[in-house]
């Protein structure tokens, strides 16, 4: 028997790549700067995801303080900032993974505010809303998905309960206003990896 070249071999399956996840540390923040982008035009929504995140770090270096404390809690949202602002917090950068893996996947992340895992440094991106004529439906990742299945059916077998999400408890305790309550839910539903 004789050894085949590997040449003649084909290829070995492309691994799969992580699903993208979100990990959203200021449900308010996000939820603001997602309420205040609503009300721009189309064309001056972000196109990359360096770009969004460079937006909301603006926005949270803009407004973060305004938005913690009365009057600005129970305000909308104020408008996009669209110019640099200077400081040194909430800081938007690109970390790579710099693993054999995951090749030139890394995490977007404002400081404190939002991480976009297992992204491309360049990736594009579109912010859309949902109109009479044309209705647009996420799916759910498959690997998030099944892995919240796998939760979901070790949760009932054990007799548990997925956590309440994070800022429901502080508006029903008088901990925060009704506006925050409503940027908090926006940056919940829009930056959930599976909703």
């Amino acid at each position: 028997m004789t050894t085949p070249d590997p040449s003649d071999l084909p290829p070995p399956p492309p691994t799969a790549l992580p699903d993208v996840k979100y990990v959203t540390i200021e449900f308010e923040l996000v939820g603001a700067f997602m309420v205040a982008m609503a009300q721009e035009e189309a064309a001056d929504f972000p196109t990359t995801v360096a770009d969004f995140m460079r937006m909301l770090s603006n926005y949270c270096r803009q407004y973060a303080q305004t938005l913690s404390e009365e009057p600005g809690s129970a305000e909308p949202a104020p408008a996009i900032v669209f110019d640099d602002v200077e400081g040194s917090t909430f800081a938007a950068q690109f970390i790579p993974h710099d693993t054999p893996e995951l090749p030139g996947l890394g995490i977007w992340e404002v400081d404190s505010v939002l991480r976009v895992l297992n992204v491309r440094e360049d990736a594009t991106m579109a912010l859309f809303q949902n109109r009479a004529d044309h209705v647009n439906i996420r799916l759910p990742e498959r690997g998030n998905i099944g892995a919240k299945v796998l939760l979901a059916q070790e949760l009932q077998h054990m007799g548990g309960k997925f956590p309440n999400m994070p800022y429901i408890e502080p508006y029903f305790d008088d901990r925060m206003t009704a506006m925050q309550f409503v940027w908090a839910n926006v940056g919940d539903y829009t930056t959930r990896s599976c909703r």
